[in-house]
């Protein structure tokens, strides 16, 4: 299984990949940061370059927008679809298969509790408040669901070819999305429901909504 959380102290990387992912690390940690001290509208790329201390120059090397910055620095979901396509198997409903290697991540965040976590909690809470930064992360996602979507045509025999391809990824992207926004908000002197439980539920409140099913409250 590849590693879900990588870092510069991640085992097997060379020297040139350590020192992307700690460029990159300290990049997204000094947006995030200044997102949250000043606001996203007040702060520009050269504040983020200066507090990450780098170059202008050397921030688009990595990021092509100081929102693309906090967004773009997670990557969280890449190396467990990554595993997904080496294992998809045609035999069984595809939907499935995507949601349970989405679940398999949201139950080891619930676990770790390193700063890949709490930057995604702290990006996924600007962005409720921000629509510049709730735009980029949508073209991310969107960008990444596309390419997702087309490995998986190319592998997994599908009667719609890549647009049905592209409407289970959506439907299962969105559906973590939603219950991680919600998961985000809960409230922190309510009884909180846990990131896997709160996708679990969501998972199973939509599928009966397609069914024609009624969902209790």
């Amino acid at each position: 299984m590849t590693t879900l959380f990588p870092t510069p102290d991640s085992p097997g990387l060379d020297l040139r990949e350590r020192r992307r992912l700690e460029t990159s690390a300290a990049i997204g940690d000094a947006a995030i940061t200044l997102f949250e001290t000043q606001g996203v509208e007040h702060t520009t790329v050269a504040d983020i370059a200066e507090a990450a201390g780098i170059s202008v120059r050397t921030f688009f090397r990595y990021f092509p927008s100081k929102e693309a910055a906090a967004v773009d620095g997670q990557p969280v979901f890449g190396p467990i679809m990554r595993d997904l396509l080496a294992t998809l198997t045609p035999e069984k409903p595809l939907l499935p298969q995507i949601e349970a290697a989405l679940h398999a991540v949201l139950v080891e965040l619930e676990r770790y509790d390193g700063a890949v976590r709490s930057q995604l909690i702290r990006v996924r809470t600007l962005m409720l408040d921000n629509a510049s930064l709730r735009a980029a992360s949508l073209r991310h996602e969107d960008e990444n669901d596309r390419l997702l979507a087309a490995e998986i045509a190319d592998r997994y025999p599908l009667a719609g070819g890549i647009s049905e391809a592209w409407i289970a990824v959506h439907l299962a992207t969105f559906t973590l999305r939603t219950a991680f926004d919600g998961w985000v908000q809960q409230p922190e002197d309510a009884p909180r429901e846990t990131l896997a439980d709160a996708h679990t539920r969501l998972i199973n409140a939509r599928n009966a909504l397609v069914a024609g099913e009624r969902t209790d409250a």
